[in-house]
C-alpha cells in the first residue's frame, strides 16, 4: 500500500487523538440520536430542527441538547409539542455540542410597538413574583415584593424601546382583564446571545377609556384626536 494513502487513512478522522475523538463523538450522536426517545422535531426561529429534549424537576423547563455543529442561543423561540418556549439558558457551541434549557410560555402579550406604531404579539413567560422572597434567586429570576410580576420578551427593535411606565393587558379573563405597568426593564440577566428582556410589572388599574379589551392592548386609545392603529395583529420575531 502506498504510504501516503496509508497516512491519509490514519488521519481520516483528524490529525490528533483529540480530533479523532471529537469526530467519533459527532458521528455517534448524529447516528444514534434518532433512536433516542428524547430526539424531537422542533421549530426554532421558524426553521425545522432536531433537539434532544429531556424533562427536568421543573415541569415548565426542558433540558435541550443541539445536534453537533448547531447553535443554541438565549432568546431562541422554540415551537415544541404545540407549545411556545423561549431558550432561557444556553452554552456556547464549543466544537462538541451546545446545550441549555427552554422554558414554556404562559401567556400571549399584544402591544403597540414603540418602534413603528404597529401592533405586535409575542408569547411570553409571566412569573408571579409573590411566591419568592424579596431578593435575587440563584436561577436568575428577579424576585420582588407582593403584587409584582416578571415578563420575558425577546430583544428586538420593537421590545428594546419598552420603558418604565408602559402598560400591558395580561389575563385569562378577557371581559375585565388585569393591567400592568412596567417599573423596571432588566436587559442584562438574559442579555447575551439573541437575548431576552426581563421586564418587571406592577399591577395597575384597567382604563376602559384607553385600553382595548377586545384586542387585549393597553393604551390603544391615547388621544381622541389620534386614529387608533390598525387592528391587524402580526406576530413579530426579529432573528
Amino acid at each position: 500500500m502506498d504510504f501516503d494513502i496509508y497516512r491519509h487513512m490514519l488521519t481520516y478522522d483528524g490529525d490528533t487523538a483529540r480530533d479523532r475523538a471529537i469526530t467519533k463523538l459527532h458521528r455517534d450522536i448524529t447516528h444514534l440520536a434518532p433512536m433516542n426517545p428524547s430526539y424531537k422535531e422542533v421549530i426554532i426561529n421558524g426553521e425545522p430542527r432536531h433537539l434532544i429534549v429531556n424533562s427536568t424537576l421543573d415541569t415548565t423547563v426542558k433540558g435541550i441538547v443541539a445536534m453537533p455543529g448547531e447553535n443554541l442561543c438565549v432568546g431562541n423561540h422554540v415551537r415544541y409539542c404545540d407549545h411556545d418556549y423561549w431558550v432561557t439558558d444556553a452554552s456556547v457551541n464549543d466544537g462538541i455540542y451546545a446545550y441549555g434549557k427552554m422554558t414554556v410560555c404562559t401567556d400571549i402579550v399584544r402591544f403597540i410597538s414603540p418602534y413603528d406604531g404597529s401592533i405586535v404579539e409575542y408569547p411570553t413567560i409571566l412569573t408571579n413574583a409573590t411566591k419568592f422572597n424579596t431578593g435575587e434567586t440563584p436561577n436568575k429570576r428577579l424576585t420582588l415584593p407582593s403584587g409584582q410580576f416578571t415578563m420575558l420578551l425577546p430583544i428586538d427593535k420593537h421590545t428594546i424601546l419598552i420603558d418604565n411606565g408602559a402598560r400591558f393587558l395580561l389575563d385569562k379573563r378577557l371581559d375585565y382583564p388585569s393591567a400592568y405597568r412596567v417599573t423596571y426593564v432588566d436587559a442584562s440577566t438574559y442579555g447575551y446571545d439573541d437575548g431576552l428582556l426581563n421586564i418587571v410589572l406592577l399591577q395597575c388599574a384597567l382604563d376602559k377609556d384607553k385600553d382595548n379589551i377586545e384586542l387585549m392592548i393597553a393604551d390603544y386609545y391615547k388621544k381622541e384626536t389620534e386614529e387608533p392603529p390598525s387592528s391587524g395583529v402580526a406576530i413579530s420575531f426579529d432573528y
